[in-house]
């Protein structure tokens, strides 16, 4: 079994057949980080999850719809905490917006620390 891009897949044998399950919605980006700092942004812009690193977009979800999925806030968020895996570094200049930012203001907010 292997996780890539929020799937998790599991090989068969003997037909070899590959399935593969998504249980919620997420967005993945499945390469190391390089060394140093880097400005990592995600957003949830309607129907989609997008990933951005250093104001590049690096991983976007599927479509979905939002309706089917329960985001309410009574369960905390927790941030470098993954099912695997966590963040072995530090945080630096965590922001929260109330809002979706667009593509551009992400680029510009990656350039100006």
């Amino acid at each position: 079994m292997a996780i890539y891009q929020g799937r998790l897949f599991s090989g068969t044998l003997p037909s070899g057949h590959v399935k593969s399950f998504e249980a919620g919605k997420n967005v993945t980006y499945d390469h190391p980080l390089m060394p140093g700092w880097r400005h990592v942004v995600a957003v949830r812009e309607q129907s989609r999850l997008r990933l951005y690193v250093d104001g590049k977009r690096v991983a976007e979800s599927t479509e979905f719809n939002p309706a089917h999925f329960d985001v309410d806030a009574k369960t905390p968020l927790r941030i470098g905490f993954g099912s695997h895996d966590f963040l072995k570094g530090k945080l630096k200049d965590l922001r929260l917006y109330d809002g979706a930012l667009s593509t551009e203001a992400v680029a510009t907010a990656a350039t100006t620390r």
